[in-house]
């Protein structure tokens, strides 16, 4: 990937966007659960810890939509940089692995830790495949 200094900033403001959803959804979550944070989740009825649930799942449903989007706004325009192609997998495995988390923290059914594991070992895996590899076999994000 060769630099280019012109690169449209849009699909790199997605990425961090992306990135600061994910943080800002995962904390809703935790937050709310009903054994979250002691001194918020004892005061909110469950229709309040509900309205929590639903606006992290709109958040993660927008950040997880970007994800595509700039991807394909950057090869589009030919903005592809090396800043996005870091944080692009950061701000993915952030955004999974808040949203694995803070449904775990809500004290689901005990079956689901085991997808939730297998999802998070996927999403590291990955991430350890490409780290070995760099350099050594081309490997690009598509």
């Amino acid at each position: 990937m060769t630099p280019n200094p012109h690169a449209n900033p849009i699909p790199n403001i997605l990425t961090g966007l992306r990135l600061v959803a994910g943080v800002i959804m995962f904390l809703i979550l935790a937050g709310a659960a009903p054994q979250g944070i002691p001194f918020l989740s004892e005061y909110l009825s469950p229709d309040d810890q509900f309205r929590f649930g639903r606006t992290a799942f709109v958040i993660f449903m927008v950040a997880a939509s970007t994800d595509w989007v700039d991807g394909f706004l950057a090869r589009r325009w030919h903005s592809t940089t090396r800043w996005g192609a870091i944080l692009d997998p950061i701000a993915d495995k952030v955004l999974i692995t808040g949203a694995i988390l803070g449904v775990l923290a809500w004290g689901a059914l005990p079956q689901i830790a085991i997808p939730c594991g297998l999802i998070l070992f996927r999403e590291f895996a990955v991430s350890a495949l490409r780290e070995t590899v760099a350099g050594k076999v081309k490997l690009p994000v598509t």
